[in-house]
């Protein structure tokens, strides 16, 4: 091998290292980190309202097409059935004729450690207008960590739950104690 030919590999493989590094993302808050990877065919994207949100990369998809990733922080030990109960009852005030189900999903990935309880669980939110969602509620010891994805029907939901089980299948959670 000429000099030449291994520093160009040595370039292609720091390059697709650093590729595959830079997909892995972390949101942190006061009292978690939470780690994920933007699934294949999604991109970062700019919201407000969310630290980590990311939309499909297909050219002119519809605009209800995203996912987001964020976490709850709590003085004391919320429960996840409690914050989901709270949750269906505001969307049903919010959006009379909304259909909520859940969806049998594994994820093995979440499991009980030093910070998250091994509870999970997955609401699915039919719109009156075929809007869909699935937000994937993570219980931990002072955070309810959720993964969202949205759809603007029911089969670009089909099209990208593959998506939705990617991403959920990447997501670690650590304590965190931040102090200003």
């Amino acid at each position: 091998m000429t000099k030449y030919f291994k520093t160009i590999l040595f370039l292609l493989f720091a390059f697709t290292t650093i590729t595959i590094k830079a997909q892995t993302k972390m949101i942190v808050g006061e009292k978690h980190t939470i780690s994920v990877d933007v699934p294949k065919n999604w991109l970062l994207a700019v919201d407000n309202k969310v630290p980590f949100f990311i939309k499909t990369n297909v050219i002119n998809d519809h605009e209800l097409n995203y996912m987001y990733v964020y976490g709850i922080d709590y003085e004391d030990n919320p429960n996840m059935d409690q914050w989901i109960d709270g949750n269906n009852d505001y969307m049903k005030q919010n959006f009379p004729g909304i259909k909520i189900d859940t969806l049998k999903l594994s994820f093995p990935n979440i499991k009980k450690d030093d910070f998250a309880t091994g509870r999970y669980n997955v609401v699915t939110y039919l719109y009156p207008d075929g809007k869909k969602e699935a937000l994937l509620i993570i219980e931990c010891t002072h955070t309810i960590a959720t993964v969202v994805m949205s759809s603007a029907n029911a089969s670009e939901f089909e099209k990208y739950l593959p998506s939705f089980k990617e991403i959920g299948s990447s997501v670690k959670i650590l304590g965190t104690n931040l102090k200003e």
